[in-house]
């Protein structure tokens, strides 16, 4: 888990965004697909966050503990998100000023723009509705809509290695590709 790059792809989705503001909601939604697409490439996420299947969607554990102003897995200096981002009221986020782009490698870079091109321009509502048809959260389903169940379960990363057909394509490779880089993973995870 890196929080800086966490502060760093949030002010770059931010900043992105008409004024520099974006719906925290969209923000989790667009890091998700992000570390997925990145992951099932990669090896690794852009952020290295921890994802928690919650009634609207995945969300980024650490990315959220920063918004609420809770303390992160990991220190970061004192008030960098606050140099980078502002929460402002109706849930939502503006950049302060541009990301430090210096914390990612080309690959995060590349995955980030290619979810804001093919998912920037979709609303939060849109958004969660899509996360509900992937397998990180389908498999949460039953517990998230029972009121008598919790509301967050963390998300197994091996489930962002499953297909997913959308309209864009981007979550459907190889099957094998895709079972040989989960392996690899697995590996980094254990060393």
């Amino acid at each position: 888990m890196n929080t800086t790059k966490i502060i760093q792809a949030l002010t770059y989705m931010a900043s992105k965004q008409p004024n520099g503001v974006i719906d925290t909601m969209k923000a989790y939604k667009l890091l998700w697909l992000a570390d997925r697409y990145h992951l099932r490439h990669y090896t690794r996420t852009v952020t290295g966050d921890d994802y928690f299947a919650l009634p609207y969607g995945p969300v980024p554990s650490d990315a959220k503990n920063l918004v609420d102003g809770h303390p992160t897995i990991k220190a970061t200096e004192a008030g960098m998100f606050g140099n980078y981002m502002e929460v402002i009221p109706s849930h939502q986020l503006r950049a302060k000023r541009q990301a430090d782009l210096d914390v990612f490698s080309k690959t995060d870079i590349d995955a980030m723009d290619i979810i804001l091109a093919n998912y920037g321009n979709k609303s939060a509502v849109e958004l969660s509705r899509l996360s509900h048809s992937f397998p990180e959260w389908k498999q949460y389903e039953t517990q998230l809509t029972d009121a008598t169940k919790k509301n967050g379960y963390k998300i197994d990363k091996d489930l962002f290695y499953v297909n997913m057909p959308d309209s864009t394509g981007l979550f459907v490779d190889d099957p094998e590709k895709l079972e040989f880089l989960k392996e690899m993973f697995h590996q980094y995870q254990e060393s």
